[in-house]
């Protein structure tokens, strides 16, 4: 959603797929340029301009931004000049910089930002991971690699002097592996796997103060999942108080919840949070109801 608009990948039948615009009307719904979205890519809007993926044939799959216009749609920057494009992965646009991370050498991804134009658009000096990422209290959280801490939680407001570890959980170069990143008002959480524990939950809370060191909850958890729609959809991760079988979790108050299906499901890990566990056997209810 741009504005009062939508913008969508689409063909008519006639030609290859390519960037539409509707407002939700049939006169209001129109071809707004020909370049090719690649929406497994990524998105992000920032203000009223939406960046993608995309490829035109002439510049190869690139950075793209657009405001639904013809004239306000095109390549933000050529990371690699000529038709054979650049291989990204947009992450979130977070306070005034959408994340993206691109392919420079053997699926070693380097983190970037941009504000949208071509001088603003520079590589962030760090590898991240394939993690999921996470924006929280304007800045983007993620997994970065490094030689001397490996893959560890990172943070960045979108400049190089602002790119830092927020924490070394595993400390020397085996890094923790982050995981299931989740905002839940003040509080992120994610999974961290640490020598002798394994997989635990960890948080970072953030107050006027700054961040708290990643302070290690209880290895009992649960997750929330909401069946709706957007990439990974909702979850959250609460722990569990110690032995107590009470439970509070926290939801974000949006409207745009409200009538959606969730679940909710407990588990009892003594060795630390599993990964990739579902909620099939979870506890189904419609939030607002």
């Amino acid at each position: 959603m741009v504005g009062d608009q939508v913008l969508f990948s689409a063909t008519d039948g006639r030609s290859p797929s390519r960037l539409w615009t509707t407002d939700g009307t049939t006169a209001g719904t129109a071809s707004a340029h020909s370049v090719v979205p690649r929406p497994l890519r990524g998105q992000a809007t920032l203000g009223a301009t939406l960046f993608f993926v995309g490829d035109d044939g002439a510049s190869g799959t690139e950075l793209w931004r657009s405001d639904g216009t013809a004239s306000g749609t095109g390549v933000v920057a050529d990371l690699t000049p000529g038709p054979a494009g650049s291989t990204l992965q947009i992450l979130a646009a977070v306070g005034g910089t959408v994340f993206f991370r691109v392919d420079v050498s053997s699926n070693r991804f380097e983190l970037w930002g941009t504000d949208g134009t071509v001088v603003g658009t520079v590589p962030l000096g760090l590898t991240v991971g394939w993690s999921p990422s996470a924006g929280f209290g304007g800045e983007l959280f993620f997994t970065g690699v490094s030689a001397a801490t490996g893959a560890e939680l990172w943070t960045s407001d979108g400049t190089v002097a602002g790119t830092v570890l927020v924490a070394d959980l595993a400390p020397g170069p085996s890094g923790s592996f982050l995981d299931q990143l989740a905002v839940a008002e003040d509080t992120l959480f994610f999974q961290a796997n640490t020598a002798g524990v394994g997989g635990e939950l960890v948080e970072e809370r953030r107050d006027q103060r700054g961040y708290e060191p990643g302070r290690r909850l209880d290895a009992r958890w649960a997750r929330l999942a909401a069946d709706r729609p957007g990439p990974g959809g909702l979850a959250v991760l609460a722990p569990l108080a110690g032995s107590a079988p009470r439970l509070s979790v926290p939801i974000p108050s949006t409207p745009a919840l409200r009538g959606v299906q969730a679940g909710l499901q407990v588990l009892l890990t003594p060795s630390g949070l599993p990964i990739g566990a579902d909620v099939t056997n979870a506890v189904w209810w419609t939030l607002g109801q």
